[in-house]
């Protein structure tokens, strides 16, 4: 019996397991039960954004990066087939009619169509839309940091003034206006460089935009740099009258202006002039206003446009003079008139250097007979006009001047 066993052991084996294969084939094609099977964090595709898009300006801005757990029941043999893979879950959002949050059932594609889902009506995606608009901000400009102790920044200019944000309504609500800052720190003269633009809130902010897009995201910003520089006042002055810068003292109030303009301007000025003074005829001195014209794009801090100059004569003294060759020019046609007296003094104010180079015999002294108003003979003082013939700055201390003459009724012939 054991040798009967033995000799066919291979061959139960062999029955054995084609009996099993037989079994098992049995049960999975005739018998073949309905079974359920859960999948867990099945992806969820959102379609039909471009519909609702073009159809009512409908943006999602909700996470659209969704997963559910999913319940199928259907025949064992297919069912234990699948794999997370198979299953395509499916929320539509074409068919969104109104903004905010708007709850979408899903809809769940097998490879097999006999396949039913179980929890069909807790597959429910939470979708949150809204209206997509273009909003215009207004571009600010502000710096950081700070520039060497005699430079400033000037206005900023921009190669465009507004940026346009596109986004739903509810996110755009949220911005205020757009900057552009520039750094300060190192800059020693202007440039332009391209500047990212940020969005700011009503608080000053910085906004992310999530759902929105920046249409530019850069713009053009020419940074100027100007310099505070002390700026010489000076004034030409034109000799005459015997005077030249040598005989005279200057003074400008003020000396110096503060001006504030373009680095490469500024560095180029030396001074500013403020025209011409003639020395010729100022007597002891002469004050006078006089007006300065900036180069363009340059200013004085204080808004001055003008200084006050004093010129004085140095050195003024009086000097006497005793004229000798007194003149009778003209005559009455009634009465002849005799000079008495056969001297005058005059004196003479200026500067002690120009009057020492002035001497008697430069002066004239005329008595004009026909304008004296002689109505009876006598002794009479008649006025004499003094003049000296050098071109030089001075001035009589007394402005008239007279002499005793005789005045003899004309004998009839």
């Amino acid at each position: 019996m054991f040798a009967w066993f033995k000799k066919y052991h291979v061959l139960n084996k062999l029955l054995a397991l084609a009996a099993a294969v037989l079994f098992w084939f049995v049960v999975m094609s005739i018998i073949n039960p309905d079974i359920e099977i859960s999948f867990s964090d099945v992806k969820v595709t959102i379609n039909g954004k471009t519909e609702l898009y073009n159809r009512m300006e409908y943006s999602i801005l909700s996470d659209t990066d969704m997963t559910m757990d999913v319940t199928l029941r259907g025949k064992r043999n297919v069912v234990l087939r699948l794999k997370k893979s198979d299953i395509e879950l499916i929320c539509d959002v074409s068919q969104i009619s109104g903004d905010g949050e708007n709850r979408i059932m899903c809809s769940v594609n097998t490879p097999d169509g006999d396949i039913t889902v179980v929890n069909r009506t807790e597959l429910i995606a939470t979708v949150l839309v809204d209206k997509i608009i273009d909003k215009e901000l207004n571009i600010l400009t502000e710096t950081t940091g700070e520039l060497e102790e005699n430079l400033r920044p000037g206005a900023i200019e921009l190669s465009q003034q507004t940026v346009t944000v596109r986004g739903p309504t509810i996110e755009l609500a949220g911005i205020s206006h757009a900057v552009v800052t520039l750094p300060l720190d190192g800059v020693t003269s202007s440039a332009t460089v391209q500047a990212p633009i940020l969005l700011v809130n009503d608080a000053g902010e910085t906004v992310e935009l999530v759902y929105s897009q920046l249409l530019t995201k850069t713009v053009d910003a020419y940074l100027p740099i100007q310099m505070i520089k002390e700026i010489p006042l000076k004034i030409t002055l034109n000799s005459g009258g015997g005077l030249t810068d040598q005989e005279v003292d200057t003074v400008i109030t003020p000396s110096k202006i503060t001006v504030i303009g373009e680095r490469a301007a500024v560095e180029e000025i030396e001074s500013l002039s403020l025209g011409m003074i003639d020395l010729e005829g100022i007597g002891d001195g002469i004050t006078a206003e006089k007006e300065f014209v900036l180069p363009s794009g340059i200013s004085c801090m204080n808004d001055r446009v003008s200084a006050t100059v004093m010129v004085t004569v140095k050195d003024i003294v009086v000097k006497p003079f005793t004229l000798t060759d007194i003149q009778l020019l003209g005559a009455n046609d009634h009465y002849d008139v005799e000079l008495i007296d056969q001297t005058i003094s005059v004196r003479l104010r200026g500067n002690a250097t120009l009057l020492d180079t002035i001497s008697e015999s430069d002066f004239t002294a005329v008595v004009y007979v026909q304008e004296l108003d002689i109505d009876s003979e006598g002794m009479m003082f008649a006025p004499v006009k003094i003049t000296f013939k050098p071109a030089v700055n001075a001035a009589l201390v007394e402005s008239e001047y007279s002499v005793t003459v005789n005045v003899t009724r004309k004998h009839a012939e």
